[in-house]
């Protein structure tokens, strides 16, 4: 397929994966780790901001919250989902970091200043909404 075959108002049109989204979270969280051990932080980055994005939207899509493929929406109803008691800790804070982080590593090359630890938090917590999300699907 080539990127003319792409409806261009709906970028996701093929779906991206079949899988649902905690199981492309979980997914790319196994990614995280990899990083992690390899010392790759940018990767590492990279995929977190995945990972909670995919979880949130499967989430929020549950309560019918439209996130628009829109960072900002997703970190919004990220709070909202907490808020509402769907997700073990607040993650709109960490998509807003996470997202600058990722623009400012890949996009700058800036340097991460987190270190591998701070990630690995990270992965927990947004490993915790992953298995909240399996068990809302199950």
């Amino acid at each position: 397929m080539l990127l003319g075959d792409f409806d261009l108002a709906d970028p996701y049109d093929p779906p991206v994966s079949e899988r649902s989204k905690h199981e492309l979270a979980k997914a790319h969280l196994e990614s995280v780790q990899r990083a992690l051990e390899e010392g790759d932080l940018v990767v590492a980055i990279t995929f977190l901001h995945l990972a909670a994005e995919a979880v949130v939207v499967e989430l929020a899509e549950q309560q019918g919250i439209d996130t628009q493929r829109r960072h900002d929406r997703k970190a919004t109803a990220a709070t909202s989902l907490f808020e509402a008691g769907l997700l073990p800790d607040d993650l709109g804070p960490d998509l807003r970091a996470l997202n600058e982080l990722r623009k400012g590593v890949t996009y700058e090359g800036e340097e991460v200043d987190l270190s591998r630890d701070e990630l690995g938090i990270l992965a927990d917590r947004i490993g915790a909404a992953v298995a909240e999300a399996e068990k809302r699907a199950s």
